[in-house]
Order: structure tokens, then C-alpha cells, then sequence
């Protein structure tokens, strides 16, 4: 009894020291000001709560691809507040309690063996894609979160635990419809689980039947379209070679995302004596090939402050063609190499891969979040037995923890500068007379006249009406500029102008 006890204890142990580092390098995170239209959601929030506001559903709808069950959900549970944009860490801190809640119910499932469990859960929270968006008011970590506790419940077999899957799976598709495509995942194991695969088509329909019609009822219930136009040409419309660049590009993506397991893999590959010279030779020729089909590719699938750092723009063709090489190797070796669970997983995050590319047409790096636990687990278990395993981890948390804290260090000073901007265009009366320009995306909300008039209205000549503009100092008279600096290298400027 005393040994079990300090077992368990020895896991949770685990989970509130995890939790606990984790949050002292990111606590600063839910302090900042809004960015990337975080404030979209804010502002519905708002609506709810006050009556006769100028933003709505369909104001949300023409500028985000995302539906409104996550603010309104925020809305319930988070407090009215006055004034939310000063109490911003209350909606941030949702999603970072979603995947706390994530890896408690791993944990006391067992879903996996404990030591491979807790190498994955440090694996996926260091991860870039999840780390920023943690600490974003976004619903994609939410859906992430609710998408594998679904999972998790489905192991569980027992009618109780499959209610929740398909609840949870619901709430999942809701919060963000892209999580459809993590249920290759949940095909394969219904399918190969002895108690799941005699009621197995019955089971994939019910989930089926549960999201369309929760869907349905949420298109009901809010009263709105599903995307609008432009959303629905930018991430809706199919085309077999965009999709294919965007399979390449998020498959590049992801390999990245899991370096230096990716490199040593890769290493492995090409001084192995089992695998011809021509076929090594062959991996070569077509990743430069490769890299010439996917050059230019549009979307959100960029590096962040990292590539303006380093300059990656001016050696786009190189860069590209290591990873192709890498990516082909990695996969090639794990085909050659490795038999059942190992090249299942494979398979599995290739079909989701694939089901992202087909299903989006713009490509956002932040989805494949869905699609990186199943890379994880699969270079946990290729690396189970080699000696440097662990020496392997320390490298991946200590290459993607400095990637993380730069990011923060590029997010906190810019944050200043837009408090800097704010506190300006506040204290003089300059909202109705600005255009937010560069900084929409951060502090839009401050700009109702802009909102009205250009987004909502759609009035393209108001424009004339606004004096100033905040902008990358590239016009007019500058009344403020502040430069951007990370790592003592200057990334960006900006500048309050007159017009």
C-alpha cells in the first residue's frame, strides 16, 4: 500500500512540478495585450454582455474563421467584468487549465506507460505551435485539448467513458471544426481494439450523427452562416496542387518540430550500409526538386521572429531543401526499419496530415498541433532503447525552450510599443481619427470608427477621414516611431503618422 501510494504520488509529483516550471517561463504571457485579433473574441464577449453593442456575430464572422461557441463559452465562464481587457488573464488562463486537465485524466487513465506519458505531455507543452497558444485567447488549444480527452475516454471502452468521448468530441469540433481531422486516430483504434471493433461502424456513425447534429443546433441556436464568403474561398476551396504543397510543407513543419530526433534519424539513414547508394541519391534529387514546387508558399506556415532573426528569406531554397532531405529520410528509415505500433503511427499522422491539407486550403502551421502528439510518441518509441534517449530530450527542451523564451522576449517588447501607441492615440482622443494600420490585429478594438465604417460597412472611402495611421514608418509625417530589437538585432519599426 505504501509502495502504490508513493507511485501515484511520484506522477503527480510530475504534473504540478511540470506545471509549475512551465508556468514561471510563461507567466508573462497572460499579461500582454491582445494580439493576432485575439480581441475578436473579447469583443463578442462584450456583445453578449452589453446590450446594443456595435460588434455582432456577423461583424465576427466577416473577419474570423473561427465559430462563436468559444467566446460564448468564455462569456459563461469567466466573469463580466467591466472592463475584460484589463483582466485578460482570466480568459488566458482557460486553456493552460484545459491541458492540465488533459494530462491529469492521462495520467490517472494510464493511457500509456507513465515514464513514455510524461516524456510526450514535456514534449507537446515545449512545442512552439501549442507553447504560444496556450497563453492565447484562441479556441484551438481548447479543441486540442477536448479533441484528445476524447480519445482518452474512448480507451476506456466502457459505456460511460464513450458518452464522454462523443460529448467531448463534439465540444472539440465546435470549439474549432479543423479537429476533424484527428479521427483517423480514433478509426484505428476502434478498428483494432477486440471490445470497439464488433460494434465499430455503429460507433463511427453514432459519432458522425452527434457532431452533425450539434453543429446543426449550434447554426440554429447562434443564428449565423457557417464561414463567410471570404473565409470560405480562403480556407474552403480545394485544389489538388495547392494541397499537395501544403502536405509537403506541413509535413516539413513537423519534422522540424520534433529536431534533433528528426537529424539523427535522418543521419541514420544516409550512413546506413542496408540502403543503396541510388536510393539515397534518389531522396537528394527530389528534394531539390521539392523545394522548387513549394518555394513561395502563402499562408501561415513561417518561422515567426526566428526567421526575420536569421534572415531566412535570403536562403529560402537551401533551407527548404535540408528539410525535404530530412523529412524523406526520416520517413524512409521508419518504413525500412520498424514493424506494427511504430509505422501504424506513421501511417496514422500521415492520413491526418493529409486530411489537413486537403481540408484547408491556407495553410496555418497552429493546426498541426492536432497532428503532433501521434509524431511524438512515435520518436518516443523509435528512440525507446537507444542509450542517448534522454540526452536527446534535454536537447529538444533546451533548442525549444530558448525558441519560446525568444519569442516572449519578441512579444513583451512588442507589447511596449503598442502600449506606447495606445497610451498616445488614448490620452489625446485620436480613436475615431486613426487608422490602426499595423496594429490592428493587436489593439483593432480601440478603433470603433474603423470597425463601423471599413470592416463592418465596408465604407472604402471613409478612409479619407483618418489623419493618422500607425505604420512601419514607410509614409507621412512621423509623429512617434519605436524600433523593435530582439537578441540586440533590430527586426522591426513602427511609427504613429500623420497622413
Amino acid at each position: 500500500m505504501f509502495i502504490k501510494f508513493n507511485l501515484i504520488n511520484k506522477y503527480y509529483l510530475y504534473l504540478i512540478s511540470l506545471v509549475i516550471i512551465y508556468f514561471v517561463l510563461n507567466y508573462k504571457r497572460l499579461f500582454f495585450n491582445t494580439f493576432n485579433l485575439e480581441w475578436f473574441f473579447i469583443e463578442l464577449i462584450n456583445s453578449y454582455n452589453i446590450e446594443n453593442y456595435y460588434f455582432n456575430n456577423d461583424l465576427f464572422q466577416n473577419n474570423q474563421a473561427n465559430s462563436v461557441i468559444y467566446p460564448f463559452l468564455l462569456s459563461l465562464i469567466v466573469p463580466n467584468f467591466e472592463n475584460n481587457y484589463e483582466n485578460l488573464i482570466y480568459f488566458r488562463i482557460i486553456n493552460l487549465l484545459a491541458i492540465v486537465l488533459l494530462i491529469f485524466f492521462s495520467i490517472k487513465i494510464k493511457i500509456l506507460e507513465s515514464k513514455n506519458l510524461n516524456t510526450l505531455f514535456t514534449l507537446i507543452i515545449f512545442c512552439p505551435i501549442i507553447n504560444i497558444y496556450i497563453f492565447r485567447i484562441y479556441p484551438d488549444i481548447l479543441s486540442f485539448s477536448f479533441a484528445y480527452l476524447s480519445f482518452v475516454f474512448l480507451t476506456l471502452e466502457k459505456k460511460i467513458f464513450l458518452f464522454l468521448s462523443l460529448i467531448t468530441a463534439c465540444f472539440s469540433f465546435l470549439l474549432k471544426p479543423v479537429a476533424i481531422i484527428i479521427f483517423p486516430l480514433f478509426f484505428f483504434y476502434i478498428f483494432k481494439n477486440k471490445y470497439l471493433k464488433k460494434n465499430a461502424l455503429f460507433l463511427i456513425f453514432t459519432y458522425g450523427l452527434f457532431i452533425v447534429i450539434s453543429f446543426f443546433v449550434y447554426l440554429r441556436f447562434f443564428d449565423i452562416k457557417i464561414f463567410s464568403e471570404y473565409y470560405s474561398n480562403t480556407y474552403m476551396r480545394f485544389n489538388l496542387i495547392n494541397s499537395t504543397k501544403n502536405f509537403v510543407s506541413y509535413l516539413n513543419y513537423s519534422i522540424l518540430l520534433i529536431f534533433p530526433f528528426s537529424i539523427i534519424y535522418s543521419f541514420k539513414f544516409f550512413i546506413s550500409k542496408k540502403i543503396k547508394i541510388m536510393n539515397k541519391f534518389l531522396i537528394l534529387i527530389v528534394s531539390f526538386l521539392i523545394s522548387y514546387f513549394i518555394l513561395n508558399l502563402s499562408g501561415e506556415m513561417n518561422y515567426g521572429y526566428i526567421e526575420k532573426l536569421f534572415n531566412f528569406k535570403n536562403s529560402d531554397y537551401f533551407f527548404i531543401t535540408i528539410n525535404n532531405i530530412i523529412s524523406i529520410s526520416f520517413i524512409s528509415l521508419i518504413l525500412k526499419d520498424n514493424k506494427g505500433l511504430e509505422k501504424n503511427l506513421l501511417y496514422i499522422f500521415l492520413i491526418v496530415v493529409l486530411f489537413l491539407s486537403i481540408l484547408i486550403a491556407r495553410p496555418v502551421q497552429r493546426y498541426l498541433m492536432y497532428a503532433m502528439p501521434l509524431l511524438f510518441y512515435l520518436a518516443i518509441l523509435i528512440f525507446n532503447n537507444y542509450k542517448f534517449k534522454n540526452w536527446l530530450i534535454i536537447l529538444y527542451l533546451s533548442i525549444f525552450v530558448s525558441i519560446n523564451i525568444g519569442q516572449l522576449v519578441y512579444q513583451s517588447n512588442t507589447d511596449k510599443i503598442i502600449n506606447t501607441f495606445k497610451n498616445h492615440v488614448i490620452s489625446n482622443n485620436l480613436e475615431s481619427k486613426t487608422h490602426p494600420g499595423q496594429f490592428y490585429h493587436s489593439i483593432g478594438y480601440l478603433f470603433k470608427d474603423f470597425m463601423i465604417n471599413i470592416i463592418l460597412q465596408k465604407k472604402n472611402n471613409h478612409i479619407e477621414n483618418y489623419n493618422f495611421q500607425i505604420t512601419q514608418c514607410e509614409f507621412g509625417n512621423h509623429i512617434l516611431k519605436e524600433d523593435l530589437y530582439v537578441m540586440g538585432k533590430k527586426l522591426n519599426n513602427f511609427c504613429f503618422s500623420e497622413r
